[in-house]
């Protein structure tokens, strides 16, 4: 899995005219409400939904919180991830799943997993969509999974009760219907500049 933190001169140049652009070759990836993603054979962007704001979150290239909370204190927050493989070829969204499920049973023996109906993102990618109960954390999540050749981007609302997970719900839709994928063109170096390191 990679998590790359920095927009790259190059994908600046390639996005130059749409909402995301760098300042420099090392600016992180938020400009104005749009956060960009990119790895290894892929770049996607998606725009934080009214009333949210886009944020860095470590571990995650993408996160969002509600205007006037954090991160840290939010009672609900949003955030994007990539799952890929060293062959460049993602894995199906239905084995990240079974992978994830998995994952979170391990921790929550009584862990719901519920899928809902697939919705399509701006570009007209398909999302698998499932959510997440846990009865030993109270937490719900809820995950939208979308198909590419090269990438397996995972969009997220983690909420801390029941509440807060409804009134941030079509935020989480809306989060999911802007993704973009923009380019699978893009190889990247053992070298990132300025310092910064994939996690």
């Amino acid at each position: 899995m990679t998590r790359p933190l920095v927009v790259s001169a190059t994908l600046a140049t390639l996005l130059a005219g749409r909402a995301v652009a760098a300042q420099t070759p090392c600016n992180h990836l938020i400009s104005g409400r749009t956060a960009l993603v990119h790895g290894n054979q892929h770049a996607f962007i998606v725009q934080a939904p009214v009333g949210w704001v886009p944020t860095f979150a470590t571990g995650a290239p993408a996160a969002f919180h509600r205007e006037h909370e954090t991160w840290r204190d939010g009672r609900a927050v949003m955030y994007v991830n990539t799952a890929t493989v060293d062959s460049g070829d993602a894995k199906p969204p239905e084995q990240v799943i079974r992978e994830d499920s998995s994952r979170f049973a391990d921790g929550s023996p009584s862990l719901r997993v519920e899928s809902l109906p697939p919705v399509r993102t701006m570009d007209g990618r398909e999302a698998l969509v499932r959510r997440f109960l846990s009865q030993e954390t109270g937490n719900l999540e809820i995950v939208a999974y979308v198909r590419e050749r090269t990438v397996t981007p995972m969009i997220v609302l983690s909420a801390r009760t029941q509440a807060a997970y409804d009134s941030a719900l079509a935020s989480f839709y809306a989060l999911v219907h802007s993704y973009e994928f923009i380019t699978s063109d893009i190889k990247l170096t053992d070298s990132l500049p300025c310092g910064l390191t994939r996690q």
